[in-house]
């Protein structure tokens, strides 16, 4: 048996009701939509309690750090309706995996 993602409830709410009202598919590349699909078919829905705090989900920041160059980028992961937005604010809080 497959795990698939695991998503909190309310984000896979979101992408579901995403995909049945088929907007904003012009959007999103070839392709995407349909493999959201499968994903959210072999997905486990759980509830935002249960997710660890070193866990990405919706509208999560995240701080990335090229071990190249030292540089560091921080990056949001949002919905594919959210707006658009670009934040250059500077990773502040060093973060440890569990």
């Amino acid at each position: 048996m497959s795990k698939g993602r695991v998503f909190t409830k309310h984000d896979y709410d979101r992408l579901r009701n995403y995909i049945e009202k088929g907007s904003g598919y012009q959007r999103m590349e070839s392709g995407s939509v349909e493999v959201l699909k499968r994903e959210l078919v072999r997905s486990r829905p759980v509830d935002p309690a249960d997710i660890r705090p070193n866990i990405v989900t919706m509208n999560s920041r995240i701080c990335l750090k090229n071990i190249g160059n030292g540089r560091k980028e921080v990056y949001s992961l949002s919905s594919p309706t959210a707006p658009r937005k670009r934040n250059r604010s500077a990773c502040s809080r060093r973060w440890e995996p569990r």
